[in-house]
């Protein structure tokens, strides 16, 4: 198997989306087949009310998570657009399928250690996927993701932010 995973590991308001970004934008620069997803912070007033979740290479936003419109499932003070996570696990259909070269899930953690989100995914990428993963992850739960997943080995590799 051919799997290479980046994690990039840093605490809230680090960076990491930031970093996800750039790492996107460098690589379509480069030609490189790169699908996935990244969750871009919406302010208003100087409050987080919520998040987009941004395809990749689309580059469509659709509203993700929200403290003013109630659904069925919450993380924190946000409640989850069930269109938006259905549209992020349609995205690692698609890596999966198109073999593209690299995959970029922004973000892993409370979710998906709950066996919600996009775990399901991760876990069809793990099996199935030859190329690159990009994974953002808290600080405090990398060690947990890791461990979930048995991300060891010389093909994983953490950028501590």
């Amino acid at each position: 198997m051919n799997l290479k995973i980046t994690i990039i590991k840093g605490d809230k308001n680090q960076g990491k989306t930031t970093l996800i970004k750039s790492k996107v934008a460098n690589l379509l620069a480069q030609g490189k087949h790169v699908v996935g997803f990244y969750s871009e912070k919406i302010i208003h007033k100087e409050i987080v009310i919520g998040y987009d979740l941004v395809t990749i290479p689309q580059m469509e936003k659709i509203s993700f998570l929200r403290i003013d419109v109630e659904s069925s499932q919450k993380i924190g003070p946000f409640y989850i657009n069930n269109k938006a996570l259905n549209r992020g696990l349609s995205q690692i259909k698609m890596a999966i399928k198109s073999k593209a070269a690299i995959i970029v899930l922004d973000e892993v953690g409370k979710l998906e250690l709950n066996d919600k989100g996009w775990a399901i995914g991760i876990q069809k990428l793990i099996n199935e996927f030859e190329g690159e993963i990009i994974l953002s992850v808290r600080a405090g739960f990398v060690e947990q993701v890791i461990v979930k997943w048995n991300l060891v080995g010389s093909h994983v590799k953490i950028i501590e932010l």
